[in-house]
């Protein structure tokens, strides 16, 4: 109680252990817990499970890690085991992949399922691991989950014989990195009441003001398919504009050879023509495009709601849809290439 008194919020103990001086809590453990926390989304989970079975026994990572040669010459390490956990809880108001029921004459569907936001983690037990040895895992899963790389890229990267040069990757946030925890051997850990209904107490009052802010995120998310418009032709200017940006990035990211990306489908669908009554009694013919429940009926025919503008987004420009990463992209060039 008195340390927690005097440490930052994001830092509690919550049990202690005497020991001998010869302890150490870096080389005396025999097993760590590491857990990485992601959001599911239009990730492809049984891949990333199948790359990540891959990664359990004894191998050497030179390949997926950082890279420390000054203070590391074995490479080697364990892995006990790993898994992909998801949690019960998808997104926030809803529970076991259930969207929650909207109420009203107006009421939508979400712009997305419940289970697209589903809170997933990785579980990797090993005895020990190197340097931002997790991230980089972490990085070719997503990689594996996005379908831009096969499962069988992680037998490549441990083949250290055929590939040994780590190729060129960026590493997976480290926020959502956490050191679960860890195994002594012969220590058991002592525990007071009194300290563990404080800190549950602390921990409750967190959870409870992040929880109430992802609802309000959330709530805003489904607004806006809801009662947000824009005009097709604002939404064809933008799928041009990212279209012509993922062909810079391809040029550059290919080392200017000029390899342009295939072409795409067009922003809108093919056109039809639809007959349409004046007030005079005269006939006179409009340029439409066909879409998906075209939004309020209400609506002009130039105007859309921002869920139909977001399926357009997505059919266009392979699947882009709004995500933590921001608006811009990287052109991604296959690791063992």
């Amino acid at each position: 109680k008195m340390l927690n008194a005097v440490l930052p919020p994001t830092i509690r103990v919550f049990g202690w252990c005497p020991v001998t001086p010869t302890f150490s809590a870096r080389f005396s453990c025999s097993a760590r817990t590491y857990r990485y926390y992601f959001v599911r989304r239009d990730l492809d989970l049984e891949a990333m499970r199948e790359g990540l079975a891959k990664l359990v026994g004894r191998h050497d990572f030179r390949n997926l890690c950082k890279m420390n040669v000054e203070e590391v010459s074995n490479f080697e390490r364990v892995i006990h085991s790993a898994e992909i956990v998801e949690s019960d809880v998808c997104g926030s108001g809803g529970e076991g992949g259930e969207s929650t029921e909207a109420e009203g004459d107006d009421a939508k569907e979400p712009l997305e399922p419940r289970s697209f936001r589903r809170p997933c983690h990785f579980l990797i037990v090993g005895q020990a691991f190197l340097w931002h040895q997790i991230r980089c895992i972490v990085s070719v899963l997503f990689m594996i989950g996005r379908k831009i790389e096969p499962p069988s890229v992680i037998d490549d990267l441990l083949d250290i014989t055929a590939n040994p040069g780590k190729p060129s990757y960026e590493m997976a946030p480290e926020l959502p990195l956490v050191l679960h925890s860890t195994e002594y051997l012969n220590l058991k850990m002592g525990y007071g009441v009194t300290n563990l209904w404080h800190v549950g107490c602390d921990l409750e009052r967190k959870w409870e003001e992040l929880q109430l802010a992802a609802e309000r995120l959330r709530d805003g998310m489904e607004r806006l398919g809801r009662e947000a418009y824009v005009s097709r032709e604002d939404v064809e200017r933008f799928v041009e504009g990212r279209r012509e940006e993922r062909r810079r990035k391809d040029i550059k990211a290919r080392g200017n050879n000029k390899r342009l990306l295939p072409e795409e489908k067009t922003a809108c669908p093919p056109r039809k023509r639809r007959l349409t009554s004046d007030n005079d009694g005269s006939t006179i013919k409009e340029d439409i495009c066909e879409t998906n429940g075209g939004g309020d009926g209400n609506a002009p025919s130039d105007v859309i709601s921002w869920s139909d503008a977001l399926s357009l987004i997505r059919s266009s420009l392979s699947g882009l849809r709004p995500s933590p990463s921001g608006p811009r992209e990287a052109v991604h060039v296959p690791l063992m290439s």
